[in-house]
């Protein structure tokens, strides 16, 4: 699936899931999955710029 080797870590106001990559080949990269779209999006290179872009 889709979603195999990912990591919810947080939700938006709409429930959406933000999640961390633990597969090979983008291991590390933050993705959100869109739920009405049923959709994987990518968000950021890293956790910590995840982080940092909220700031």
């Amino acid at each position: 699936s889709n979603l195999k080797k990912m990591v919810p870590f947080a939700y938006d106001e709409g429930g959406n899931c933000f999640l961390l990559s633990l597969r090979d080949k983008d291991y590390g990269k933050v993705y959100i999955w869109l739920m009405d779209e049923k959709e994987l999006a990518f968000v950021s290179e890293s956790f910590d710029e995840f982080i940092n872009e909220l700031s």
